[in-house]
């Protein structure tokens, strides 16, 4: 892993249970769990028709170090723009890759 790499503030959201509407109905939100650093890359070339070939919902890769809290139920923000985690997988290098789409995409 080049530590370099990872130069994006990346912020993870987990759903939040206890939120209400106005009228006191349960709503889907989300809030923030933590803030690491990451890379944060949009699928391009090769990469991107593989994904389109296979119908993948997939649009980008992020990288971060280790942590063994994060899930595909959380949400990630990065320049205020929220993704869906499509999947996490843990690598040799003691990382994530973190596969994502932009939330409100269709796929």
């Amino acid at each position: 892993m080049n530590p370099g790499k990872l130069d994006k503030r990346l912020t993870f959201q987990v759903k939040d249970e206890e939120a209400k509407s106005p009228d006191g109905d349960q709503v889907e939100s989300y809030k923030d769990a933590f803030t690491v650093w990451g890379s944060f890359i949009f699928l391009k070339g090769r990469k991107y028709f593989e994904a389109a070939a296979a119908n993948s919902e997939i649009q980008g890769e992020t990288e971060i170090r280790y942590r063994a809290d994060v899930n595909a139920d959380m949400k990630m923000k990065y320049r205020n723009v929220m993704y869906d985690i499509i999947s996490v997988i843990p690598t040799e290098k003691h990382t994530l890759s973190i596969m994502w789409k932009r939330r409100g995409m269709n796929g």
